[in-house]
């Protein structure tokens, strides 16, 4: 994708989402990551979470940062840029 200056952009855009909440204790780790929390009760708690990620490496290692927390992955989605 072609950013405002003419330049290339390397980063890609991804939307995980996760069951329970995930909020502040995110962006300790990455910036630049929105979340939104979904659910009315603590067994129904999921999490949205869409950022871009420099490579695959660093989304791997938010995937797994989240799993050592505890949170079950449900998808991971590539959102392309037009």
């Amino acid at each position: 994708m072609e950013q405002k200056d003419g330049k290339m952009r390397a980063e890609k855009k991804f939307k995980v989402k996760v069951r329970g909440g995930v909020g502040e204790q995110l962006a300790d780790y990455y910036s630049g990551i929105n979340s939104r929390i979904k659910g009315e009760n603590d067994d129904q708690v999921e999490t949205e979470l869409i950022g871009w990620f420099p490579d695959q490496t660093a989304l791997i290692g938010m995937l797994t940062l989240l799993h050592d927390w505890g949170h079950a992955l449900l998808y991971v989605e590539y959102i392309p840029q037009e």
